[in-house]
């Protein structure tokens, strides 16, 4: 941290900004990233039911 040069608080409000935004695409990006778990799932049990009935 540099040495105080009386913008400490507007350099907290932005950093308290950011992060809010980070927190915001976390959560975004989580969504999606539970939206492609799914969609595996889905795709792996098919692919596993198809190789099951072709193989009996």
């Amino acid at each position: 941290m540099r040495e105080d040069d009386g913008n400490e608080q507007a350099r907290l409000e932005l950093l308290q900004a950011h992060r809010s935004r980070v927190l915001a695409q976390l959560a975004e990006v989580t969504e999606h990233l539970g939206a492609i778990d799914l969609k595996i799932g889905i795709y792996a049990e098919h692919l596993g039911q198809a190789t099951a009935r072709t193989s009996a």
